[in-house]
């Protein structure tokens, strides 16, 4: 059993991991972590003798290979009421399994919804100010939320 401190980064303790089970008789090795271990060299040292992983991340970030995994078709299969799944074979050495949450997915784009709306409140009518007053408003920090709630509603 290992132990290290919340913010160590998942290559070190990997390399360290392995090589204090390099005399181990496991037979097989499936190496689990978030998104920290999603580089492309992270992500092939696990699989040095015949290990294998499973990271978990959100499809958000801009890599490559999310990017492939995102454009490939193929069908879902619904595992729960509110969980859909698909494979998908990216290289001969990567497969991603897509997670899809309706629900989670309608409330993300009510949030996005709302905060455009907040937005598009606070900058209305700012495009007849004057250029140093524009300019003040872009260099101006963002207003909490509980404050932008309030003055939007009080209008």
């Amino acid at each position: 059993m290992w132990c290290w401190p919340g913010n160590t980064a998942d290559s070190t303790l990997i390399r360290q991991v392995k090589h204090d089970m390099r005399d181990s008789t496991l037979s097989r090795i499936v190496w689990v972590a978030d998104r920290g271990l999603s580089s492309a060299a992270n992500r092939r040292y696990p699989r040095q003798g015949d290990h294998h992983y499973i990271i978990g991340e959100k499809l958000r970030c801009d890599s490559p290979e999310i990017k492939t995994a995102l454009s490939r078709q193929g069908r879902y299969t619904t595992i729960a009421a509110n969980i859909r799944v698909k494979e998908v074979k990216v290289s001969d050495t990567e497969r991603f399994v897509i997670c899809h949450n309706p629900d989670a997915a309608q409330r993300d784009a009510a949030v996005r919804d709302q905060l455009v709306a907040q937005l598009g409140e606070l900058i209305k009518d700012s495009d007849g100010l004057s250029a140093h007053k524009r300019g003040e408003l872009a260099g101006r920090p963002p207003l909490p939320k509980k404050i932008i709630e309030i003055t939007a509603s009080s209008r």
